[in-house]
Parts: structure tokens; sequence; C-alpha cells
């Protein structure tokens, strides 16, 4: 996470201005507000609060100034999946709706232990002022930082959300549907036994894509089978591990279905290790249809979920309203597709 405190370990932590605002008895808006050079601050209020400052020798945050005190504005953006290639596909739906509102990004990355860095991400974005917040999986659904963002009365548009309160703008895509199309997709070309490697079992987006695969094996009538179903975390060496678990299995499936294309890459590579054929001995599924779904050999058969454009719509919807343009839609769930590739094949 982009830390206000970071720095090599032995350094001493950077003063923040919620530090100032502890030691001058003040909020930390009116630490903001002096130190930002605004009007309709008591002189006595502005004295404590530069001496405060004076004293712990604040370091003021040039950067975020300059941002702020320009035309342009921030928005924030806060990621924490796994997968490298989803990642990249929000940076670069923010990046092209940010240029085009003529707005900055602010990437803040969090880990899994986000509960551990709830403060390190509050001083951040306390900091950085953003006009507007985006919050991608699997912090979309993280109840801490949803209370953080209304706490401090920030806008926010959350991407993919499993289950967004009244009225929360979010834009998502119906992930359960996807999962059980693309399940119905592998039993239509013959395979029976086919094993699902879902993402971290906390995360809500790994809960649909399973709830999508069993349903489609229900309305099959086929057996769920527990030894089927492995957990990853959409990363490749977690796809590798699940992969050699199903793999290893006395009665094997005929084909892999992974919750995102990392994974289902890896169960590539795991096959090729064991000299197996993919189409001809495994069939492999994916779910995202990110760069490493068209550049692997063979290309990936896939789910496309369009995260460039719902990164976009967050955006367009954070700054239209924001501006007081006439934003109609605050929730919108956009469609998805399956891409069949030369991953998969008939049982």
């Amino acid at each position: 996470m982009a830390d206000s405190k970071g720095g090599q370990a032995g350094v001493a932590a950077r003063t923040t201005m919620i530090d100032v605002a502890n030691a001058a008895g003040v909020s930390f808006k009116t630490v903001s507000r002096v130190l930002n050079g605004e009007a309709y601050v008591r002189e006595s209020t502005r004295g404590k609060v530069l001496e405060a400052a004076r004293s712990l020798d604040y370091q003021f945050n040039h950067a975020a100034r300059s941002l702020r005190s320009g035309s342009a504005q921030i928005v924030s953006l806060l990621t924490g999946n796994q997968s490298r290639a989803y990642t990249q596909s929000v940076h670069l739906g923010a990046l092209q709706q940010c240029q085009q509102a003529g707005v900055h990004v602010v990437v803040e990355s969090a880990a899994a232990d986000i509960e551990v860095n709830i403060e390190a991400l509050e001083r951040s974005l306390l900091e950085t002022a953003p006009m507007g917040v985006v919050v991608t999986p699997p912090l979309c659904d993280n109840a801490e930082i949803i209370a953080l963002l209304e706490r401090h009365h920030f806008r926010y548009v959350l991407i993919s959300p499993v289950a967004p309160g009244p009225g929360t703008p979010h834009v998502g895509m119906d992930d359960e549907a996807a999962a059980r199309e693309m399940t119905a997709l592998l039993i239509g070309l013959g395979h029976r036994q086919i094993g699902f490697i879902q993402g971290d079992p906390d995360d809500p987006a790994s809960s649909l894509r399973r709830r999508g695969y069993l349903s489609a094996l229900a309305d099959a009538h086929i057996a769920a089978e527990d030894t089927l179903v492995v957990s990853g975390r959409f990363d490749w060496d977690s796809g590798l591990v699940a992969a050699d678990r199903l793999l290893d299995l006395d009665d094997p499936p005929s084909a892999i279905f992974a919750a995102n294309d990392d994974m289902a890459a890896a169960v590539i590579a795991a096959a090729y290790r064991r000299d197996m054929r993919v189409p001809g001995d495994l069939s492999v599924a994916g779910f995202g249809d990110t760069s490493v779904a068209s550049v692997i050999s063979p290309q990936l058969t896939t789910v496309y979920q369009p995260i460039v454009d719902m990164v976009s719509e967050a955006v367009r919807i954070l700054t239209g309203v924001i501006s007081g343009a006439d934003v109609e839609v605050t929730q919108m769930t956009l469609p998805y597709r399956l891409v069949e590739r030369g991953s998969t094949g008939k049982c």
C-alpha cells in the first residue's frame, strides 16, 4: 500500500497531517486548511497548527499539493487483486478515462492483510485528498474500507461488488452467470469430470464463480465432487499447485475451469510438464480474457470480462457526478461473453 509513513527499514517514519492534528488538538481538515493557506481559520488556531508542524518537523507533500492546487484533480484507484494481468487492465481503464476527463489518477495498492493497513490507507487518502475513489475487487467488499470512505465523506464507485448497499454507485458484470455458461460449454463438449480452481475462498468473486460452476453441473444432472474443487489465489503459482492437485487424483478431470486466466495458464503449464496435450488430453478454460489468454499456446478459451470498460465507466460516473453533470445511471452491469479458443476440445 502507498503508505505516507513508508520508507526503508530502520528509517524514521515521516510525520503526517494526522500527527500534526493530534499535536495541535484540531481536526485533520483544519490542518489541511492551514497548510494549504486557506482563509477562514482563526489566527490562534493557525498558530497552534504551524507550531505543531514545526515542532514535529512536518514535511508537506508537495506533489499532492501541486496536483490539488492546479486545474486538474485526483481520482484514487484502490487495487488489491493478485493477478498482474487483471491489475494492468484496471490501470488502463482508469488512465484512459482520467485522461479524457482531465484528471490525475493515483493508485493505492493494498495487500491481502488489508485490516492491518487500514490506518495507512486512511492517512494516504486524507493527505492525497482525492475528488473521488474507485474501489476494485476484492477491496470493494471490504466493510472497513467502505466505512472509511463513508466516514470521511469520499465519493466513490465500486467495481463488481457482491452486495452493494442501496443506491451505492457500482459497475460490474454477472460473474455467476458467466461461470455457469463456461461450465455448460465444457459439458456440451462431452466433459463430465470437470475440475474447478477458485480464487481465495474469502474473495466474493470466487464464491460467485464457484456457484455458477456448481449450478451448471446441477442443470446437467452431474454430481458435484468436492475433490474436483480446489482453491488458488488468482495467481500463477497457486494455479500450478491447484492443477497438480487435480491432475494427481486417481480419477483426474478431463477439463479444468480456472476462475481467472493466470491460474488457467498455469494449468496448461502443469499439463505440459506431464506430457499431456491441451486440448487432446485436457481441456482448459479461464476467466477474464486478460492479455495472458491470447499470448500462451494454445490460446485460452475464457470469459471476456470487460475490466477496462468497467473501470472507465466507474471513473466516468465519478467525474460526472462531481462536476454536476446529469449522470442518469450510477449502477450498471456490463455484458460478458464466452471466447472459444484452442485450449478446449471435445472429450
